[in-house]
């Protein structure tokens, strides 16, 4: 976790284990499946949450960076 902040989490993952496949067809993992585990997360905390991916292994970042922000 690198901040939180009121309604706001921003974290960063520095390994993942999907990588190697996340390279070759990240719409497919980074798009749909990490975005979809995390919308499972939010549907079982039962809030309303915006996702957003500022930063990503796959485009060259060296890390995937989250924003959680959290609508009551």
């Amino acid at each position: 976790i690198v901040e939180v902040a009121g309604n706001r989490i921003d974290y960063r993952l520095h390994n993942c284990i999907f990588f190697e496949i996340a390279v070759k067809r990240p719409e497919m993992v980074c798009e749909n499946l990490h975005m979809s585990f995390h919308h499972g997360l939010v549907q079982a905390m039962g809030k309303e949450i915006e996702l957003t991916r500022p930063k990503c292994m796959t485009r060259g970042d060296p890390y995937c960076e989250h924003v959680c922000i959290f609508h009551s």
